[in-house]
């Protein structure tokens, strides 16, 4: 019933365009959009190999004329603009000026460049540039605007030159000399401005309940509104094959105004890129700025149109719940697909679900496809944060990861000796390995040796006992972690201690669990700021929690207590790894050898020395060298003779955790409910971890 409803709006849309008349906002067809938006579509467009090196950061401000694309980018030195000719690839640097700052680009049908320029001094900010297709300045034209006028776009368009500042769109002819202002219309501060490939001016004008499509009547001098949409767009960029390209929550949507269709084109994530802007090309491809990371120097992207000739079939599909994908992996994907067009990696993009903060949408999405058989061959397992993704161990246990030691031993590069001692052991899963684990954090203390002792005595009980008696310790923890956050992280750490999960038992009315409770309870709900060596050095928390993502953060107790540091871990835990970036493959997967040739990349060193804390004991050691070597050349602020040693301690703890956290969304979804009763005085301890064991158990049970 749904889609028939849609279906008729858009077909009352197209009978409504073809009208061509005014139409109030309160007459106007509202297209439905939000289900599309939450479909997970095949895409219709696959990434092309890069072609050229570039040199400078690109903007989303690009046009084409004859057979370049121009384009506005910057450098460490000022904004400028480049050419890219499509037939020779060949990148040129056209226009700079260190005064200007460039804010959009627009061709008119003759060749001419219009760029839309801000000064940084003077009484006139805003200014349009005309330039030839070589650079070459023809004209300037100064804009008279106020100072709180922001300028944002620039079109050309049968003869005139359109620009959007502040709230209004401000149309001036073009005689092909120079640019004199006509009129100027009221739209509002969030309006975008697109082109479309017929030549006709679109307006997006955002509102609390979506965005309204507007066209600009050339005849009549004004707006006339075309189409509401129930979907509030990023950008909107103009096109052929679709009028008009608007990106919204992560994914690229086509419409086409002549009959109202709007389809889901694609998920970005699904391409291994950041979304950006849009430029279609007379073949039908289009290019982008979009990049895998935004740190990065990357060229203009091309995306051709995917031929449906059953290459979907052979598709890996990368399934993820978070909606933040990290560039290493973005830019494997995108290296993969270039070099195995046979067999590309889809990613899944099941955040599109969520709301909010509320990451459970998309974790039940995914459970639901993978019940139906509609599973996916790699499940990302990277935590964002607490209960961001699905937990690995329960798909582990279900029988729906494959076990990699078989693959790890095969291999013909990779060795188990390469890894720390304790790796794997953490890791393992009912004594298999069911996650590559590119990199991680080590869940750690700092402290005072001479003020802990002896590390055969760090339990709570005594840990307690040493805090009472010293007036100047306030907290168990430095006070810099909330209470709360800090419950969450040592309760994955706890996982074995109070989970026996092949008896399915649990015991959560222990000591030790019992203590865990009493230290967080007395912790600051929200945690304090701190900075650094200083907040160490005079700190009122016996333990300093620090999870490591870095061997040079070992010489922060160093510099805090000289040659008195000790890494202590958690009490009754010790050291405990925290895997950052994780993935699985689907033991149902069609393409295990595919998936493990695409993972087992990130455990080669070449690989591996882009992450900050590999599981290789050699790209550590080698980590711990540049630094101690960049310390002595003087390129840290601070220096401390012990920080090589503390690095090498570091090294021998890293090298024997045996120990992985492990959460479980379910379990602490239980514990964060109760607990949070408890810390507000609602209930008393012993009730507190018998509700907790109770739900706890009855949770195992249901598990099998």
């Amino acid at each position: 019933m749904r889609k028939k409803i849609i279906s008729l709006m858009l077909l009352l849309a197209l009978c409504l365009c073809a009208c061509g008349s005014h139409k109030e906002s309160a007459d106007l067809t509202v297209i439905g959009a939000e289900d599309l938006a939450l479909k997970i579509v095949t895409p219709k467009y696959a990434l092309t190999p890069e072609s050229y090196t570039e040199s400078a950061w690109i903007g989303a401000a690009f046009t084409k004329a004859g057979d370049s694309i121009f384009y506005l980018a910057s450098d460490e030195q000022s904004n400028l603009l480049c050419s890219l000719n499509l037939n020779t690839m060949e990148r040129k640097e056209l226009f700079r000026d260190e005064a200007l700052l460039l804010q959009d680009i627009a061709a008119a049908q003759d060749g001419r460049l219009f760029l839309l320029a801000e000064t940084q001094s003077g009484d006139t900010p805003c200014m349009i540039l005309c330039l030839d297709t070589d650079g070459a300045e023809l004209t300037r034209t100064l804009v008279s605007l106020e100072r709180t006028e922001a300028v944002r776009e620039l079109a050309w368009v049968n003869e005139q030159v359109f620009l959007l500042a502040g709230n209004n769109l401000i149309v001036f002819d073009d005689d092909g000399k120079e640019l004199s202002e006509r009129q100027t219309v009221e739209v509002g501060s969030t309006t975008r401005m697109a082109v479309t490939g017929q030549g006709v001016l679109v307006l997006l004008q955002g509102s609390m309940s979506g965005d309204t499509i507007s066209i600009w009547n050339s005849k009549k001098k004004r707006l006339e509104q075309v189409v509401s949409i129930d979907l509030s767009f990023s950008r909107v960029d103009g096109g052929t094959t679709w009028d008009l390209y608007l990106d919204c929550r992560g994914a690229l949507f086509g419409y086409r105004m002549s009959d109202g269709t709007l389809e889901k084109l694609f998920s970005w994530n699904a391409l291994g890129l950041n979304s950006g802007a849009v430029l279609e090309l007379e073949d039908g491809r289009l290019v982008t700025n979009a990049g895998s990371g935004y740190e990065q120097k990357h060229p203009l992207r091309i995306l051709r149109p995917r031929e449906d000739t059953g290459e979907e079939s052979s598709v890996i599909r990368f399934a993820t719940t978070g909606q933040f994908m990290d560039s290493r992996i973005r830019t494997a994907i995108q290296t993969w697909n270039g070099e195995h067009p046979e067999c590309p990696i889809e990613v899944i993009d099941y955040s599109v679900y969520n709301t909010g903060d509320d990451q459970r949408p998309g974790q039940l999405r995914l459970a639901a496809d993978v019940a139906s058989g509609n599973g996916p061959d790699i499940y990302d397992f990277s935590l964002e944060f607490i209960d961001s993704v699905p937990s690995a161990p329960s798909f582990a246990r279900r029988g729906l990861l494959e076990d990699l030691y078989p693959y790890l031993d095969a291999d013909p590069e990779l060795k188990r000796e390469d890894f720390l001692g304790g790796f794997f052991q953490a890791m393992e899963i009912g004594g298999g390995l069911y996650e590559l684990t590119t990199d991680f954090y080590l869940v750690n203390c700092f402290a005072d040796a001479r003020v802990v002792g002896d590390p055969s005595q760090w339990t709570y009980a005594r840990l307690h006992e040493i805090m009472a008696a010293n007036e100047r310790y306030r907290y168990f923890f430095d006070p810099y972690v909330d209470r709360m956050w800090l419950l969450g992280n040592i309760l994955a750490s706890s996982d074995s201690k109070l989970i026996d999960w092949e008896k399915g038992t649990c015991d959560f009315e222990s000591d030790y669990f019992r203590a865990l409770l009493e230290t967080v309870r007395d912790m600051p709900e929200t945690g304090t700021s701190r900075e650094g060596t200083l907040d160490i050095t005079n700190s009122e928390g016996l333990l300093y929690y620090m999870p490591i993502g870095d061997v040079w953060m070992a010489s922060i107790p160093a510099r805090a207590f000289g040659e008195n540091y000790c890494f202590p871990g958690l009490p009754e835990l010790g050291n405990v790894i925290f895997p950052q970036h994780s993935f699985g493959i689907s033991s149902l997967s069609s393409h295990k050898q595919e998936c493990w040739e695409f993972l087992r990349q990130f455990w080669t060193r070449q690989q591996a020395e882009k992450f900050w804390l590999s599981p290789r004991r050699d790209v550590i050691r080698q980590q711990i060298n540049q630094q101690w070597e960049s310390a002595v050349k003087g390129e840290y602020d601070r220096f401390h003779p012990h920080a090589r040693q503390a690095m090498e301690d570091l090294y021998s703890v890293l090298d024997s955790v045996t120990i992985a956290a492990r959460h479980d969304p379910q379990i602490w979804a239980i514990v964060w409910q109760e607990a949070s009763a408890y810390f507000s005085g609602g209930r008393i301890i012993e009730d507190t971890m018998r509700n907790i064991q109770s739900r706890v158990s009855l949770y195992l049970a249901e598990q099998g």
